[in-house]
């Protein structure tokens, strides 16, 4: 088995984007502005932070697309002497999984993509509503449950979480010499919902501290989400943004504002919270060629998703099986953040199958 650190992350030559204070600055920011004054900070916050990434990684933003990344991929396939590539990604690793079978149809072996993003460009589901389909699923748990103490009625604790962080917007919460942010608080709680039911306790306590006034908790959580520890930030906190920005297509500043208020309506409580930003519509580097990813051609790719999964919602598994000519979906009716490198003994069968005999589960297989 072999893992590796793509360009621009880890021990790769990785992408810098200032130092400790300019990040924090930028991570201050409120994300869900009001008014002109504070859509214009955020604004020049994008812009600022796109600066810096130019100005510490220099050329090394111009050559940091996926389809740079997967040419990495068969690089190292090459390197190992093998003929075909068996390669299990999960997240983002699916959107590199997808595009390898698409620009080298020919080395693919026996691929899973496991808690896909979306291929299709259509954005049918935001991101954001899966984290707000994982909330709704901790708040119905804590109503539920003796192991939580934010009350007995769903409907009311999603008002009281809605409450904690609109009030954060004018009344951030001071913990030693930093505050938490309504954007920050938001990311905070969506650190937690990465996981299935064994995070919930932790979220209902820390969500509980900061309705008593000590933001301290999830003010860390944010940080865990961000990547930030006491003496700067780890590179996700720059190279994902820097392959984000770089295989998006720039459409300007214009439709930020109200591409952002369109998710509202699918994530009520977390949306207008968590806020938006201006990163890309600043970034320096030029657009990555936007492919169709079909994988013509290719063998059977086992597209794995998750139900109640919060960062990649589930519909975006189903369309990425959909949108490959070879796709497979495999689906875990369960919570949490991909599926494979799970507990789940069904998964492990169907995963185990496929690898090690080249046999995908029939269509329509659902673990419990």
């Amino acid at each position: 088995m072999v893992g590796w650190d793509p360009r621009g992350t880890g021990d790769s030559t990785h992408v810098v984007c200032g130092g400790l204070k300019q990040t924090d600055a930028v991570m201050d920011l409120d994300g869900s502005p009001d008014d002109d004054a504070e859509n214009k900070a955020l604004e020049e916050g994008g812009a600022a932070f796109a600066k810096q990434c130019r100005d510490g990684s220099g050329a090394l933003l111009d050559h940091i697309t996926t389809i740079d990344v997967v040419r990495d991929l068969d690089l190292l396939r090459h390197l190992l002497g093998a003929e075909k590539l068996n390669y299990v990604g999960v997240s983002y690793g699916t959107y590199v999984g997808a595009t390898y079978a698409q620009l080298f149809t020919g080395s693919v072996g026996r691929l899973i993509l496991d808690a896909a993003v979306d291929i299709t460009g259509k954005d049918e589901v935001p991101q954001v509503a899966g984290f707000e389909l994982a909330l709704n699923n901790f708040t119905k748990w804590c109503a539920e449950s003796d192991l939580c103490d934010l009350g007995d009625s769903q409907e009311q604790i999603d008002k009281d979480i809605q409450t904690l962080l609109s009030g954060l917007d004018a009344n951030p919460i001071k913990v030693g010499g930093r505050t938490l942010t309504q954007t920050l608080a938001a990311s905070g709680i969506a650190y937690f919902l990465y996981v299935d039911e064994t995070g919930y306790r932790t979220l209902a306590e820390v969500i509980g501290a900061a309705m008593a006034g000590n933001g301290g908790p999830l003010l860390l959580a944010a940080d865990e989400m961000n990547g930030r520890y006491d003496n700067g930030y780890e590179t996700i906190a720059y190279a994902f943004p820097a392959m984000a920005c770089a295989d998006a297509v720039d459409e300007g500043a214009g439709p930020v504002l109200q591409e952002w208020r369109d998710t509202f309506k699918d994530a009520p409580v977390l949306a207008p919270n968590m806020g938006t930003s201006y990163t890309c519509q600043f970034w320096t580097a030029k657009s990555a060629p936007q492919l169709k990813l079909t994988a013509a051609g290719a063998p059977p790719i086992l597209v794995v998703g998750t139900t109640g999964d919060s960062a990649t919602p589930y519909q975006q598994a189903v369309s990425m099986s959909k949108q490959l000519d070879s796709g497979t979906l495999l689906t875990l009716d369960g919570a949490g953040h991909g599926a494979v490198t799970g507990p789940n003994e069904c998964i492990a069968k169907a995963v185990d199958n496929y690898l090690n005999e080249g046999k995908t589960p029939k269509e329509g297989t659902t673990c419990k």
